[in-house]
């Protein structure tokens, strides 16, 4: 399962995605070429991240993805805790994906560089298209997001 509900983003990462999206706006209605950008993908379990490791669009496996953080609610805000024995937990993805759309088709040969430069500039993110081993252009990540995860009580990816 995965969403593309900008909800389910870290609060850091919203306002980065937000600002990135908001920037690409601006730029794109400059251009005559008429591209628009989306977002595609935020948050995904770690079945989903396993198929996409599988299918060969991923890198990271099950637990070793900033689209799969999680946040546990505090007591009192879903106010059905027994005994701190229950544990409830939501969204708080760090990383988004993006495609284009163009005449209403969507397309993945948009312009890349341009919203790779928008993200690292203006937004503060990592882009997926500066990697060396694997370019994943319509990706974005908030930097140094393990740190992130590990705040919020997510640590999967250190296999625990």
């Amino acid at each position: 399962m995965s969403t593309r509900d900008l909800r389910d983003l870290h609060p850091q990462m919203y306002l980065r995605v937000k600002k990135l999206l908001e920037a690409m706006d601006r730029v794109l209605e400059l251009s005559s070429d008429g591209w628009s950008v989306f977002v595609t993908d935020v948050w995904r379990d770690g079945a989903e991240q396993d198929k996409l490791k599988a299918e060969g669009k991923s890198k990271a496996g099950r637990g070793q993805s900033p689209h799969e953080v999680m946040k546990e609610l505090e007591t009192w805000v879903a106010g059905c805790h027994k005994d701190g024995e229950d544990r409830f937990w939501v969204p708080c993805a760090l990383a988004c994906d993006f495609a284009w759309r163009k005449a209403g088709v969507v397309r993945w040969d948009g312009p890349w560089n341009l919203l790779g430069a928008v993200a690292v500039e203006v937004a503060g993110l990592e882009w997926g298209g500066n990697w060396k081993n694997f370019v994943d252009r319509p990706h974005v990540q908030m930097p140094n997001w393990k740190d992130v995860a590990r705040l919020v009580g997510w640590t999967a990816f250190e296999g625990g």
